[in-house]
């Protein structure tokens, strides 16, 4: 069969939906596959992302394994394969299952669904079995690098830097919402958003780190879910914090010259009392410091008089 048709076979499977039983003969060799990638790299790029976008990514990615596809294309895949999480049993969570379960609960966009087959792909080479615990220490960066591998051995992504650096930042970080804790300072919050690449990074890593928890403890789930929201509540909170209105430098240095009154709280009262209503709308953003510094000295003036009449109304 010609390699491509195989894969096709496979696409289709992953629309339709295939038995879990099917017996697949193996005739997708390296050699088939080296050919079919040099002629056309293209095609065989599409199927695989059809395939990953289909309604059952996991029976055309099962497909792939067991006829010998995945083999040739990314061996990396198959080594998890029959790889547990328990040392005493040959598979307990077998990390290919689960990947495929991952692949499929996703969002359908093909960022995720690539990020998502790749997400585990450093645990066969991180596995290791610590008093009586298996531990796949580091398998996130190990697994980025192998993306970077990846990519350099077959061109996997093309020339689609977006796509790999969008794959590769989900290897790499996937981890990191469970890793969040309520003691965070603001500043662990700002690298996170940083190093994902902002609120649209920080969205997909959230879709596949929701995917990612396919553990059938109840209990472990709805406190995993629980840290996810917190954690987007403590990034909007940032976020908006950050990307509030400011006052340009120099306006509230005007307001204490011309004012005449010494430095104190009643400084950063105002400061933040204009910075407010700027975010709320209240007051135009982007204006010289001229014009908030004169908006400031009123507000005094207006503080003062009232002031006055307030004693003077108690001196009668």
């Amino acid at each position: 069969m010609d390699p491509l048709d195989l894969l096709g076979l496979c696409r289709r499977a992953a629309e339709e939906g295939v038995p879990g039983d099917l017996v697949v003969p193996r005739v997708f060799s390296l050699g088939d596959y080296q050919s079919t990638w040099r002629r056309d790299p293209a095609a065989v790029r599409a199927q695989l992302d059809a395939l990953l976008c289909a309604p059952h990514p996991g029976d055309g990615l099962e497909l792939l394994l067991r006829s010998g596809a995945l083999h040739a294309l990314v061996p990396e895949l198959v080594a998890i394969r029959n790889l547990g999480d328990d040392p005493e049993a040959a598979l307990h969570k077998d990390v290919w299952d689960h990947t495929k379960r991952v692949v499929a609960g996703v969002p359908n966009r093909l960022e995720l669904r690539w990020g998502a087959l790749m997400h585990d792909i450093g645990k066969a080479t991180t596995r290791r079995v610590e008093r009586g615990t298996v531990t796949f220490h580091g398998h996130d960066a190990v697994g980025a690098k192998m993306v970077d591998g990846i990519q350099r051995r077959l061109r996997l992504f093309g020339d689609d830097e977006a796509l790999l650096g969008t794959v590769r930042s989900l290897v790499l970080n996937h981890l990191r919402p469970a890793q969040y804790k309520r003691d965070w300072a603001d500043s662990g919050v700002r690298r996170l958003l940083a190093d994902v690449g902002g609120p649209s990074g920080f969205e997909r890593l959230m879709a596949l780190s929701r995917a990612d928890l396919t553990t059938k403890n109840a209990a472990k789930r709805d406190r995993a879910l629980a840290r996810g929201r917190e954690l987007e509540a403590r990034v909007r909170q940032v976020y908006a914090s950050d990307n509030a209105p400011r006052l340009p430098k120099g306006a509230m240095g005007i307001v204490l010259e011309r004012s005449g009154l010494r430095p104190g709280a009643w400084l950063n009262d105002m400061r933040c009392a204009l910075e407010r209503e700027m975010e709320l709308g209240a007051l135009p953003a982007g204006e010289a410091a001229e014009f908030y510094a004169a908006e400031a000295l009123r507000r005094l003036r207006l503080a003062q008089e009232g002031m006055q009449m307030k004693s003077a109304g108690r001196a009668e």
